[in-house]
């Protein structure tokens, strides 16, 4: 459970942002797990495997591969608890776009997770985490491809990261995978009748990137965010992305032999500002690896001390 008013930090930073490469913004005419469609050429084409479309990982790929991949993840979040015939790789789904993601040069997303924030502070029932964080992600990776100008820190991207969150989360609790959450299920409501998010994460003054955590309204209760300290030699007021990448980064071989190929695990570590080392350490997703991950994660993650009180990472890994 999050503490009340505990900023959430950056979960993802990945590198290498999407530029235009020519060619028509509009997505690939619809197309069904292997069916062969009629192309806008009036040739025959199909929807690309796995192997075809996102391998090798960290090679660049044209616009027309990029788009394909936005489509597939437009089609999949409708109902993304089912195994997809596009997927001829020994991971699951979700792990093969996630290694996808992680690895793309063509795509720079920036995930800061207040969904799953609030709806532990303001909501009952179950942890939508699960289901809210893929969602977020591979929501922001599709609309960046649409809107290759886009800033992966704006308003439009992260609301549209949200709206794919709440699809997945819709998705998951039909599906048995997540318990109903009450903030989760009211914002679902609004999303429907207002048509999308814009309008709540203005009211909400939500912010992500610059340098800020992204931030929220104080809870109900008035319990105000952890102050900043003031410890002697402290020069930062919060971890940089480029730090937490590499500090999460260094312990990937560790995690990841907690792991069997095609597993992910997703981390949130709440890091002590007075001597930057993790005073709480949860671990969701391979339930068999939990216990492990988190034994391998103690003793190797370390940040520079910063002002905040407490700084909260949400990470994932995957094992190929």
């Amino acid at each position: 459970m999050m503490k009340s008013g505990l900023p959430v930090a950056l979960a993802l930073t990945l590198s290498g942002f999407f530029a235009a490469c020519g060619g028509s913004e509009e997505p690939p005419p619809d197309w069904a797990g292997g069916t062969p469609v009629a192309s806008t050429g009036g040739t025959a084409s199909r929807t690309p495997p796995f192997s075809e479309l996102l391998l090798p990982l960290g090679a660049h790929q044209s616009r027309e591969q990029l788009e394909a991949i936005a489509h597939f993840i437009r089609r999949w979040e409708q109902n993304p608890y089912v195994e997809v015939p596009e997927n001829d790789t020994d991971m699951s789904t979700t792990a093969a776009m996630l290694a996808w993601v992680a690895e793309s040069p063509d795509v720079h997303v920036t995930i800061c997770p207040i969904l799953s924030h609030l709806a532990q502070r303001e909501g009952t029932g179950g942890d939508p985490g699960p289901a809210l964080t893929p969602g977020y992600l591979f929501g922001m990776t599709a609309y960046l491809i649409e809107h290759p100008h886009a800033e992966p820190e704006s308003r439009e991207v992260q609301v549209a990261g949200m709206e794919s969150g709440l699809r997945w989360y819709e998705a998951a609790v039909r599906a048995g995978v997540v318990t109903q959450n009450t903030f989760v299920d009211e914002l679902l409501g609004r999303m429907r009748s207002e048509g999308g998010l814009l309008a709540w994460y203005g009211e909400r003054r939500i912010r992500c990137g610059g340098g800020d955590e992204p931030s929220a309204p104080p809870a109900a209760d008035g319990t105000p965010d952890a102050a900043p300290t003031s410890e002697p030699g402290v020069t930062q007021t919060q971890p940089t992305r480029e730090e937490i990448s590499s500090v999460f980064a260094a312990a990937r071989p560790a995690v990841e032999s907690c792991l069997p190929p095609g597993q992910m695990v997703q981390v949130r570590v709440t890091f002590r500002g007075s001597d930057g080392h993790p005073s709480a350490i949860e671990a969701s997703g391979y339930p068999a690896a939990q216990d492990c991950v988190k034994a391998a994660l103690e003793t190797r993650l370390s940040l520079r001390p910063f002002s905040r009180a407490e700084y909260r990472v949400s990470y994932p890994y995957y094992r190929r």
